[in-house]
């Protein structure tokens, strides 16, 4: 080896790997995205209950028949049943078209605590149609 080369061998030898700093940077970061997914996730399972829940209502073959309040009280049963932390199920608009046919709209606007004064808002809408007698 020539003295220049010996020397850039000796340089980069030791520059190997991440430094303690590098890697607490590292944590911080992926600390911020596990702490979002860990506020996140049951917001999401809930509304993922919701329209399950919604959807179910709406496939019960009798579901026609029902008035407004029976189909919001077995969509209430249904969120109690999953432990849903629901908003107020009255948040359900339900509206009879010309056709016949229970038009259901339900908008939710959640706000999840992230840190120090800092939330996510979450927007979800969701609409699903109950077929006529």
């Amino acid at each position: 080896m020539t003295g220049q080369a010996k020397l850039h061998y000796q340089e980069t030898k030791y520059q190997q790997g991440m430094t303690v700093i590098g890697l607490l940077l590292s944590l911080m970061v992926l600390g911020v995205f596990v702490l979002a997914a860990i506020r996140l996730v049951p917001v999401y399972l809930d509304h993922f209950s919701i329209r399950s829940a919604i959807n179910g209502v709406a496939s019960e073959p009798e579901a026609g028949q029902y008035d407004k309040h029976e189909i919001r009280d077995r969509i209430a049963k249904r969120l109690l049943v999953s432990s849903v932390d629901a908003p107020d199920i009255k948040n359900i608009k339900i509206k009879r078209g010309r056709d016949g046919k229970y038009h259901l709209t339900w908008h939710r606007e959640p706000r999840v605590h992230y840190a120090a004064n800092l939330y996510f808002v979450l927007v979800f809408d969701y609409e699903a149609t109950i077929p006529s007698r």
